[in-house]
């Protein structure tokens, strides 16, 4: 997983408050807006990659479209979560494989897996699902 930035936290924040979620902003105004914490070159490899990130998405060459801030950090942490669960139920000695499938995690969980009380206690979001497999 590749690390987020603060420069490239204060860069999105700077442009959804500006011009808001999902709306299409041309290049040229998003590098006027964050020239005021950057330089002009600085400002465009943070858009770029903002882009790669998930954070924007490229309608044309000269315009992006700002990302819900709920779906872009949703889509940049799902496979750092899954990650995570995995490793925290192997250190429970539960024996399980995890997916992500269509922004989900998917838990498969060997139905001969002990322990499996510690997750029926768990309050689980939405998009964790666990699947029991024979």
């Amino acid at each position: 997983m590749v690390k987020l930035e603060k420069r490239e936290i204060a860069a999105y924040l700077l442009l959804v408050e500006t011009y808001g979620e999902n709306s299409i902003v041309n290049i040229g105004n998003a590098l006027d807006t964050l020239s005021i914490i950057m330089s002009r070159r600085i400002a465009r490899k943070i858009l770029k990659r903002l882009w790669k990130k998930g954070f924007l998405e490229k309608e044309s060459l000269i315009t992006y479209k700002i990302k819900p801030v709920k779906e872009s950090f949703k889509k940049y942490l799902i496979p750092y979560i899954a990650q995570r669960i995995k490793k925290n139920l192997k250190s429970r000695n539960i024996e399980a494989k995890v997916y992500i499938i269509n922004e989900c995690i998917d838990i498969e969980l060997a139905s001969n897996s002990t322990n499996l009380q510690q997750l029926a206690k768990l309050r689980i979001p939405r998009f964790i699902r666990f699947t029991y497999s024979s």
